[in-house]
């Protein structure tokens, strides 16, 4: 067996970071757990609400290994981590920027402030439970097989990474907070229609990779409608794209695990992405 956590991590506490946990048995990987927050994914909190929290690293990990029955090969992050001490823009950024910059998949810059302590608590918090930030230095797809070895962890970006799951030209329309700026003009009913049908295609390219995601989501939406009255919002769908993420992160690490990622950066911090 083998298995994935992904996770989309809010760059600062105030928001909830979707986590994803994906197993493989007998050679077919399937959608163990997906959360919109760490207290939903660790049962800390019950519930579809998504809330805030500072993540407790060594109760989530240890979540993960329970639900999946076997240790984690790896934990891939939609944050910026690195060896060093990030104050800046890297050149992790820098050649993600080059590469896909003019398919509309630059990124953004990291600071001190964002994911700043955050960020160096997550990164502090895997360390402890033997995972390390794995750099363009080491070539992927190999997972250490002792556990008194560190295991990777990827600094990935779901941006880039659509682009190989769609075959897509260009940077995928599916944040929800940015529909008005995608279709300017268009009637709100319209754009979270148009919204829907992105993420459609998302979920059943998935769905071919990692049994269950459909499943997994339709329950989602009807989660999100019943705690709406009935009716979608953008508000409430935001908390679905964080998992939603989540489970692209860990699509990334199941690529890695294959050998079919590739890292964009140096010795220090790289952003892995599936071959395109």
């Amino acid at each position: 067996m083998h298995a994935v956590l992904g996770i989309d991590a809010a760059w600062t506490p105030r928001n909830p970071s979707g986590v994803a946990l994906v197993v493989q048995n007998s050679g077919r990987w399937s959608l163990a757990r997906v959360a919109s927050s760490y207290d939903l994914f660790t049962g800390r909190k019950s519930g579809t609400l998504a809330l805030a929290s500072r993540p407790d690293i060594p109760a989530l990990a240890a979540a993960a290994v329970r639900l999946a029955g076997t240790a984690i090969d790896v934990v891939t992050i939609d944050m910026p981590v690195s060896r060093a001490p990030i104050t800046g823009r890297r050149e992790a950024d820098n050649a993600i920027s080059r590469a896909f910059g003019g398919r509309g998949c630059s990124t953004h810059s990291p600071t001190p402030e964002r994911p700043g302590a955050l960020g160096a608590q997550i990164t502090e918090g895997f360390r402890s439970c033997g995972y390390e930030v794995e750099a363009a230095s080491r070539p992927g797809g190999t997972s250490p097989e002792s556990t008194s070895h560190p295991r990777p962890l990827l600094e990935v970006y779901p941006h880039t990474a659509l682009l190989a799951l769609l075959g897509a030209p260009r940077r995928v329309p599916y944040k929800a907070g940015k529909s008005t700026r995608y279709w300017p003009g268009v009637p709100r009913a319209t754009r979270i229609d148009r919204l829907l049908s992105v993420w459609a295609r998302i979920h059943v390219a998935l769905e071919e990779r990692i049994a269950g995601v459909c499943s997994a989501f339709s329950h989602v939406f009807a989660e999100d409608r019943a705690s709406s009255g009935g009716q979608l919002t953008f508000a409430g769908m935001k908390s679905t794209e964080d998992a939603m993420d989540a489970v692209i992160c860990a699509w990334v690490g199941v690529e890695y695990l294959s050998g079919r990622a590739v890292p964009y950066g140096d010795s220090e911090a790289a952003v892995w992405t599936p071959e395109m």
